[in-house]
């Protein structure tokens, strides 16, 4: 794509990645639709992909990335906090075994 069309096309604030991105999405589906329905295209499906956007006929919606990053962290937080939790019931559980075990022991009279 060309520079200036780039500029032209994306909106303020979208990087010229997401709309390449975006285009050649639309693209696909444009050749994956046309494929199965038997219909051969006059244009590229980037060249009508391109058109579409400039009639607004849809629109990229750029994910932002640290909204994402920050889910990451939340689940990997969670699942850490889980494993702690039972680590410590574990531990809990064999010091339990281990004073029943011992009070146990301690009752039998030796011979």
């Amino acid at each position: 794509m060309i520079k200036p069309i780039a500029d032209l096309l994306t909106e303020p604030g979208q990087s010229r990645y997401a709309l390449c991105v975006g285009v050649s999405k639309r693209a696909r589906e444009i050749a994956e639709e046309a494929e199965k329905n038997h219909i051969v295209l006059d244009e590229q499906p980037v060249e009508i992909a391109v058109q579409e956007l400039t009639e607004h006929k849809y629109h990229i919606v750029e994910s932002n990335r640290n909204e994402d990053e920050e889910a990451d962290e939340a689940k990997v937080q969670q699942l850490e906090e889980q494993r702690n939790a039972e680590i410590a019931a574990a531990e809990e559980n064999a010091k339990v075994s281990s004073e029943a075990w011992n009070e146990e022991n301690a009752e039998q009279p030796e011979e």
